[in-house]
């Protein structure tokens, strides 16, 4: 029997997710499906005292969900490829359920 909430998910990501690929650092990258949006505001990535975003980055970031089916481990300095941009990974933190990353990505290089 499946988990109705992984169905559930997959079902959202169909419907909201655009094509992207995932590239971990210095590995190949996966095609994954990936819900972008931007952020009203961004916390101090892995609860870094002082960190602050400029507002020309602060406009620039994304903020990512991606299935942890598709993408095991996310860290920093991966890379998330949407709509012909690169972005680095600057933090991942999987939901209470463990079905999906959020990905708070940096201006795209």
């Amino acid at each position: 029997m499946s988990d109705p909430f992984a169905r559930m998910i997959d079902a959202c990501f169909a419907r909201l997710g655009s094509a992207a690929t995932y590239t971990p650092a210095g590995g190949a990258g996966v095609a994954v499906t990936a819900i972008a949006r931007r952020p009203d505001r961004l916390e101090a990535p892995l609860g870094t005292p002082g960190f602050r975003l400029g507002p020309a980055a602060q406009a620039a970031a994304l903020v990512a969900d991606v299935r942890r089916s598709e993408v095991a481990a996310p860290a920093r300095g991966d890379t998330l490829a949407l709509g012909g941009l690169a972005y680095p990974v600057i933090e991942a933190e999987i939901d209470s359920l463990g079905l999906v990353w959020r990905l708070v990505l940096g201006p795209p290089s």
